[in-house]
């Protein structure tokens, strides 16, 4: 006759204690201790150093979540530990970090710089935003090739365009016949123009 009370096997994770029967089978693990035989950091297969550059451009560090640091994941911010090391202390809440070249992820003890509140911090990215030079724009040029001065016109394109705008008469050279009269068709002078219209009503009459 089979044991009615047999003895409950130990649990996988080396706790000591016994486990509990499921379906009339014995658990491998006691409620929660499975979490204690899951690898974590370094002996994890898809460990990848155990920093990451989140979406601001910081760079964050494992550091694990009982350092004071830390944020809910383990994480802590490269920059305040850097500066926090160089302080031989910890860092206020309110106090924040400055890097000096604009580069996020620079967090050489040189390029870092410490200010006591978040507008002193604005102060002097708007300093630091000054005191870097800035790009000339190339300049913009009209269709002929010179500079522009307004509406994308040179200075003597914009005043025949103010001359116009203005209904004052501008200078404008008329097309010529062959013959060398002012064109009223086609191309053609009226003399020339007539004499060929004649020519083509000839030829549709002939040929209906």
């Amino acid at each position: 006759m089979a044991d009615e009370n047999p003895t409950p096997p130990l649990c996988a994770c080396g706790c000591g204690l016994p486990v509990r029967r499921h379906r009339r089978k014995w658990r491998t693990f006691r409620q929660g201790h499975h979490a204690r035989t899951v690898q974590t950091g370094p002996a994890h297969p898809n460990w990848k150093t155990g920093s990451y550059i989140n979406k601001r451009g910081y760079v964050l560090i494992r550091v694990g979540k009982h350092h004071p640091m830390a944020g809910s994941r383990g994480y802590a911010l490269e920059h305040r530990l850097v500066m926090s090391g160089m302080l031989d202390r910890l860092l206020l809440p309110t106090e924040v970090v400055h890097h000096i070249d604009g580069n996020r992820a620079n967090n050489s003890p040189r390029n870092l710089g410490l200010c006591a509140n978040q507008s002193e911090h604005i102060h002097e990215q708007h300093l630091e935003a000054l005191r870097r030079p800035r790009a000339k724009k190339p300049k913009a040029a009209c269709h002929c090739g010179a500079f522009v001065k307004a509406r994308g016109l040179c200075e003597n394109h914009y005043a025949e365009f103010r001359r116009r705008k203005a209904g004052q008469a501008v200078l404008v050279v008329r097309a010529q016949c062959w013959c060398g009269a002012p064109h009223c068709a086609r191309g053609l002078c009226n003399r020339h123009y007539k004499e060929t219209r004649r020519r083509e009503r000839a030829t549709h009459s002939a040929n209906p």
